[in-house]
Order: C-alpha cells, then structure tokens, then sequence
C-alpha cells in the first residue's frame, strides 16, 4: 500500500468494497445462468444433480449438472461468508471502564481490554442506541504500556452520529445507567514507527490528535533517550483543558523515565476561548431501557502476528494435502466416474488444513497486555486536582499564536547530534492545512522523515 501511495486507513475500505464487488459479481453470474436456463426449460437438468446419469465423459450432460451443483454450493458458501464478515455479528457490547461526556463536546469512551494493541490502532464503534447499523472508525489514543487492560478513544462531536454519541453518554451519566457500545478491532496500521530516529515530533490539529496520544505515551515508556516533541494546535484553551490529565500524564512518565518531552501548546483563537458550546441538556434523547441480557465483555481478538500465523499455515498445510490428494493419489485415476469424489476430497482436505492451522495458531493463552506502567507509581493516575484556565496556561506555557514552523524546525535541526545518521520523524495529524504548512518547511531538508496520519476516514 506505501509503493501505491494508499493511505491504509483508505485501503481496509477499498479491500471491503472489492470483496463485495466479489461477492454481488458471483451472485450476477449465477442468477444471468439461471435467467438462461428458466427460458430454455432446463433449470432442473442444469441445477439439480442427477444421480442416474453417465459422468464419466467431458460435457456429458450429467457432469455438467454436477459442476453447476458444485457452483451453487460455491455460491452459498460465499454468500454466508460475505454475511458473517460484516462487523455487526459482533455477538456481545464490550465492557466499559468510564464513558465520559467531557465539556467542549468531547467524548471519552474507556473500554476494558483483555488483549493487547498497539497504539494508534483503529477501532470501529457501534451504539444501537444511536444506530443498529453504523460502524464509526476512530483511533485508539492509549497504549497497554501505560494504561494495560484499557482501550481509550476520544470522540469530538463533528458530525450527526457524534453528536448523539455526546447526548447519549451524557443521558447515561446523568440516569446512571451503563451505555452499550460494541467495538471492532485489531486493525492495525502496516508502519511502525522506527527507533532509528534521534528525535520524533508530533505534530497535531485539533482533535487529530488523538492517533498521536498513544504514540507518544509509548515513546516515553519504551524508548526515552528519544527526544519526544508534541506540537499542538488548538482553536480554545477549553479544548486543550479536555487532556489536563492526559498531558500531567505525559510529564509524569517523562520525568519518571528520565524522558525527554517537549510540549508546544498553541491556541489560535484566543478571543473566543472563554465561550462554550456545550449545553446544558442533551438535544438528542434516547430510551434507556433495561439492558438486552446480554453481558458486556472485555474486548479479545486475535492478535495481528496470530493472524498471520493462521494464515501462512492455513496456507501451506492446506496446499500441502491438496497437492497430495490430486497429484500423487487421485482417486479419479481409479475410475473417471469418481470425479465427484475427487472433488469432494479436495474441498474437504483444504477445509481439514485450515482447521489445523487455527488449532495450532490458538494453542496457549491469548497474549496478555504488558503490565509496563504498573512497576512506575504515577501521581497523577489518581484524578490530578484540575487546573483554572490561568494556572493550566502557566503550567503549560500555553501561546496564545501559531506556531513559527521555520524557527521550530529550525531550533530542532539545532539541537540534533552532529551525526550523518542523524533523523527526525514527523507525525502529522489534522486538517489539511497543516499537513501542507509541515510539507512545504520540510520537503527540501533530508533531515526530516515526514509522514501524515490519515485521520478522516
């Protein structure tokens, strides 16, 4: 996908759209045949299978039948398929550890994980309440190095479906009632970010942040002799207020690592910072009934290296026993008329190979998240005491400007080592703009490996 130039979050729609496209242009193909057949009279000998017919010979008419019989069979079992990949067969809501309706529109859903992720991964949230059908992808802002056995996301309300997200965890909240959600995930991005790097700066708009927030969280666990820059841009101090806790955070594992961190905070419209958008009851209401019956669950999935385990050896155990059962002992070489046969078995052996391989990938217990943090005791997990508007300014040393991106790459090439190995990534995430602004200082200096995170799907 990187040497076609396609972002992956863009390339998972493409692939679902090409297995549909599969699947719609395999039940075309079938119905355009059976339309054929109904107006020549021959559905029954065409579809049906005949028991008394000669099948020894090519294009004799019962062999023909059989092959359309096997065809049919083909088609049903795409068809389930297709219908059993959709993300709503998702049997059970995933438990939540907090579901919070944050001032500034901004919602943060917490959920109990029971195997491990990388940051930045995406997830895709569904709400019955909201929607028995819509699927939204957003991105995973935590990492199990810090926070194990939770999953973290932050949804600002942008659109329809993530304003009634914001009411309703609000209408949860203020009738105590635990929301239902349903998440799908393990959908992780190919690129992972390299440790060669002397330095790493992120560089986030808005809420585009949040595919950054585990990233660096996890820089400042795994590797602190990196130097670690967050370059924020945000259009109110309220917004920047929503992630006090998270950027006390931030500072805690920074100086409990010996990390090196560098927070630049810009506010770009300074003049409409003390007014808020959000109301005081939630416009959408919905019907909090009793709950389905149906028990949340932390969120497992197999693990992306478990995959392709499966995968490599669904691959070769399968190929292994097909190539076998047609080259080496085919049964059809005994008498032509057990053709049938021969095809059953070689169905049969791929299916028992791909059984093998997904009893040998799931052998052992799930990897469990990495209990890094637990070792460090941060002061700020519990709740930091919040900060007024003048003291989180103070404390942060929030400007109240953009950023001067010529002089703060400059100062960064300043104080990188004199080495020829020497490099910096760049993460962007946010609007448009900003990308081109980052491109245009950074696409003549060799020093600087860019790369923009694809942060509308």
């Amino acid at each position: 996908m990187e040497w076609l130039n396609l972002p992956w979050a863009r390339a998972v729609k493409y692939h679902r759209w090409f297995g549909v496209a599969t699947i719609v242009m395999f039940f075309v193909h079938f119905v355009i045949f059976f339309v054929q057949f109904a107006n020549t009279d021959t559905l029954a000998d065409e579809l049906l299978p005949c028991f008394n017919c000669d099948i020894r010979f090519e294009n004799s008419q019962g062999k023909d039948a059989w092959i359309n019989v096997f065809g049919e069979l083909s088609l049903l079992f795409m068809l389930i398929m297709g219908a059993t990949s959709f993300p709503s067969t998702v049997a059970y809501p995933a438990a939540l550890e907090t579901a919070t309706a944050l001032p500034g529109h901004v919602t943060q859903l917490t959920f109990k994980c029971s195997t491990t992720y990388l940051p930045a991964d995406l997830v895709y949230i569904k709400v019955p309440a909201i929607s028995t059908v819509q699927w939204h992808p957003f991105s995973i802002a935590s990492t199990p190095l810090h926070t194990p056995g939770l999953l973290t996301i932050y949804v600002k309300a942008l659109g329809h479906w993530t304003n009634q997200l914001h009411d309703y965890i609000k209408q949860c909240q203020g009738e105590g009632v635990e929301p239902v959600v349903y998440m799908d995930a393990g959908y992780t991005p190919p690129t992972p970010m390299s440790s060669s790097y002397s330095s790493v700066m992120f560089v986030g708009g808005g809420i585009g942040v949040t595919p950054l927030m585990g990233q660096i969280m996890h820089l400042l666990h795994a590797r602190p002799h990196q130097d670690v820059y967050l370059v924020w841009h945000v259009k109110t101090v309220e917004m920047l207020s929503q992630f006090h806790g998270w950027l006390r955070e931030l500072e805690s594992v920074a100086e409990a690592n010996q990390g090196r961190l560098h927070l630049h905070l810009h506010v770009t419209q300074q003049d409409i910072s003390e007014i808020s958008i959000e109301h005081d009851e939630p416009v959408h209401k919905f019907a909090l009934g009793a709950p389905s019956g149906v028990e949340a669950r932390p969120y497992s999935h197999l693990s992306t290296s478990r995959k392709l385990v499966v995968l490599l050896l669904a691959f070769v155990a399968s190929g292994a026993l097909l190539f076998y059962v047609r080259y080496q002992q085919k049964i059809s070489k005994i008498n032509p008329a057990y053709w049938p046969l021969q095809r059953f078995v070689e169905f049969l052996v791929v299916v028992v190979g791909s059984f093998f391989a997904y009893g040998a990938a799931i052998i052992g217990k799930p990897t469990q998240p990495l209990a890094f943090a637990a070792a460090t005791e941060l002061q700020v997990r519990s709740n930091p005491k919040p900060l007024s508007k003048d003291e989180f300014v103070s404390h942060f040393n929030v400007k109240f400007e953009r950023a001067n991106w010529v002089q703060l790459f400059g100062e960064i090439k300043a104080s990188q080592p004199s080495a020829e190995t020497r490099s910096v990534g760049v993460y962007v995430s946010g609007p448009k703009a900003l990308s081109a602004a980052i491109e245009a200082v950074t696409v003549d200096d060799a020093l600087y490996d860019v790369h923009h995170e694809v942060f509308e799907m």
